[in-house]
Formats: C-alpha cells, sequence, structure tokens
C-alpha cells in the first residue's frame, strides 16, 4: 500500500491502473441515509469524507465527463443537505458536543464560524452588550 498522491502520480504517467474504491456507492449510501434523517439529525460520515469526495471528483473530471456530471449532482445534493442541517444546528442547537457528534471537520469548522456569527447577530438585535 502507498499514499494516495503517490498512487496518483503514477497513474497519471502510465505506470499503473488505480483500482475504483466504490466510492460511488460510498456516495449512494450516506445520500440516501441523510435523506432520511430528521431536520436536525446528522447521519454519521467518515471524518476523510469530503476529502476523498473532493479527490474523486477531480480525478473522475479528468477522466470521465459525461460521469463526472452525473456523479457532481449526487455529490451537490449531499452538500446542500449537510449544508442545511449544519446551518439550522448552528443557530438553534445549545449544547456543542451533541450537535457536531456525527459533523466532520470541515462541517465543525463551518458548524463553529456560523454559530459565533448568529450568536453575536441575536444580541446585537437583542441589545445587548457585545
Amino acid at each position: 500500500e502507498i499514499p494516495r498522491w503517490i498512487a496518483e502520480e503514477l497513474e497519471e504517467k502510465g505506470l499503473v491502473k488505480l483500482l475504483e474504491e466504490g466510492f460511488e456507492v460510498e456516495l449512494f449510501r450516506v445520500l440516501n441515509r441523510e435523506k432520511l434523517q430528521g431536520m436536525y439529525q446528522l447521519s454519521p460520515v467518515k471524518t476523510d469524507f469530503y476529502l476523498k469526495l473532493r479527490r474523486y471528483l477531480i480525478n473522475l473530471r479528468k477522466r470521465k465527463k459525461e460521469t463526472f456530471d452525473r456523479f457532481r449532482i449526487y455529490a451537490q445534493d449531499f452538500i446542500k443537505i449537510r449544508l442545511s442541517k449544519v446551518l439550522s444546528l448552528a443557530i438553534s442547537s445549545t449544547n456543542i458536543e451533541q450537535a457536531t457528534s456525527n459533523m466532520t471537520p470541515e462541517e465543525i469548522a463551518l458548524y463553529k464560524e456560523v454559530k459565533e456569527i448568529a450568536d453575536l447577530w441575536k444580541k446585537t438585535m437583542m441589545g445587548e452588550e457585545v
């Protein structure tokens, strides 16, 4: 087993052929699971999910344009659903540990930024000192 970036470089030079890791199946699984969850419920995803998604889309764009366009729609659907839930949790949740328990590192960073801005805005609107 070698690091992914080395394997990708070797593939670009035509020295190796990468085996697909079934990421399409993983995306469909998490997308369907996410659709079944409630508005304030996030299904667990692997911490490196967005990294894998980004890499997969970059590689797919280079190799299979028609497959890329279709897969991109599913990826956008997943991102929109997750984004909506993270934003909803950030403006309504008071228990940070519970709210972020199923978030990826990228989502946690977004959650914290939005929560801070929303809390500041709420205080300002209520005439509280900030």
